[in-house]
């Protein structure tokens, strides 16, 4: 019997104290005695707070937590929360928090600031990494969110390029978020970065590294929030493999396809996206191949002012595009075959050059942008309507008319083979298109 009895305390005692290592909620502050159960009675020590929520909870910030310098997160294998209160970052340079174990660590409701000069990081190492609602950062100093890892700390060179990282952002003002590390030139990662905005207000996100020698792949999701620049990759030496981008939502001045050495595809469904741009750093031409940039738009979405800088663009989710919606024709120089939307056609002419200029078929382009056509064989002139604008042109004259404006042309049109030729960037103004050149293929794209 006395043994049952031993047996059953020890087994009690065993259970309290597991109860208290996984309490599901801790306090603590800067000058905390307690035992942590309470806001009255805090824990000093965030460490200790932690480890008492290992298997998941919440730990929280009673008026204010001091942090001096670099703080490593104990392992936890449950997901934790931060909250509350306010966080002090205090050293001159660097703060960094790095994070550990299998279990995500969330930031919510929290007011940080920083000491003079201060930058503070949260560096996921491969954890989940969720910078919730309700987080206040100051304007002073720069928040970067690094879902890999800091170079050298705290495993050195000694980084696992196989791994695939997890971030979220839903507030805060934040200077950069990146899907890799942050300072290390190594191998190539074979891992895949997560990212997914839902709010905030963030300068970058990078699908790679911020800075230092990548590849991987990246997949980013916008869904709210306000982004300066959503890029695939960083500059120079940052690369990726392939980059996903899907935008349901939220606020990006500019998309940047940049550095893809395989494809770059963006998923366009909600939003707004001011403009775009693709790029290859001339600097690293030796890890640039030519990477293919792929957009797929709904027809509720304002997609003419980027579609022009990938290499095709899909309507997507069936119907058929709303009258605001875009046209993109594509015309090849020597090619009797275009596109409308990506439909195949057949000219009658091939487009041509003279005199350093595009000739391009009058007819086929004006219809494309919405046009009629009305052509007088006696006088050799063309006159196409599209709703009030009227373009009065004339073979052989540098002169045209656009709503009873003259404009000159700085070369006349021309027939071949029967069928008017004209300067495709004016025909394409003239109808409010928009106008990209391929030099490496002679292709010309016209977007309205």
């Amino acid at each position: 019997m006395k043994k049952i009895i031993a047996l059953f305390v020890a087994l009690l005692v065993g259970a309290l104290l597991l109860a208290a290592v996984s309490a599901a909620d801790v306090y603590v502050n800067d000058y905390g005695t307690g035992d942590g159960s309470s806001a009255a009675s805090p824990l000093g020590n965030m460490t200790a707070a932690i480890e008492r929520v290992a298997s998941g909870g919440t730990v929280h910030i009673v008026a204010t937590y001091t942090c001096a310098d670099e703080y490593y997160e104990p392992a936890h294998t449950g997901d934790i929360v931060i909250e509350g209160g306010k966080y002090i970052f205090t050293n001159g340079k660097f703060n960094r928090w790095f994070l550990s174990g299998s279990g995500s660590t969330t930031f919510q409701n929290i007011t940080f600031e920083y000491g003079q000069g201060t930058t503070s990081l949260f560096i996921a190492q491969y954890n989940k990494l969720i910078l919730g609602e309700g987080l206040s950062f100051p304007t002073t100093g720069k928040c970067y969110v690094v879902g890999g890892f800091q170079y050298a700390q705290p495993d050195g060179n000694t980084f696992d390029l196989t791994k695939d990282s997890d971030v979220t952002v839903k507030s805060g003002n934040i200077w950069c978020v990146c899907g890799f590390g942050r300072g290390a030139n190594t191998d190539q990662y074979t891992g895949t970065s997560h990212i997914r905005i839902e709010g905030g207000e963030i300068a970058t996100v990078y699908g790679a590294a911020v800075n230092g020698s990548y590849a991987g792949n990246g997949v980013i999701d916008v869904v709210g929030g306000k982004i300066g620049n959503v890029r695939a990759a960083g500059d120079e030496t940052r690369r990726i493999n392939n980059c996903e981008i899907n935008i349901s939502g939220g606020t990006i001045d500019k998309l940047t396809v940049n550095n893809v050495l395989g494809q770059c595809v963006v998923n366009f469904t909600g939003g707004t996206v001011g403009g775009a741009e693709k790029t290859v750093a001339d600097k690293v031409q030796e890890f640039v191949t030519d990477g293919k940039a792929i957009l797929n738009y709904s027809a509720n979405v304002d997609a003419k002012r980027i579609a022009l800088y990938f290499d095709e663009s899909n309507l997507i989710a069936g119907g058929t595009p709303a009258a605001s919606d875009q046209t993109v024709v594509k015309l090849t120089i020597g090619q009797t075959t275009a596109y409308v939307n990506g439909e195949a056609k057949t000219l009658d002419v091939a487009p041509v050059i003279e005199n350093g200029r595009t000739l391009m078929p009058l007819r086929f382009i004006a219809e494309a942008m919405g046009a009629t056509v009305a052509w007088d064989g006696t006088t050799g002139t063309a006159t196409l309507t599209a709703g009030d604008n009227v373009v009065v042109i004339t073979l052989g004259s540098t002169t045209a008319t656009v709503g009873g404006v003259a404009k000159t042309l700085d070369v006349p049109a021309a027939s071949r083979n029967g069928r008017t030729l004209l300067p495709v960037r004016f025909i394409a103004e003239s109808f409010g298109a928009e106008v990209a050149w391929d030099g490496a293929t002679s292709t010309a794209t016209l977007t309205k």
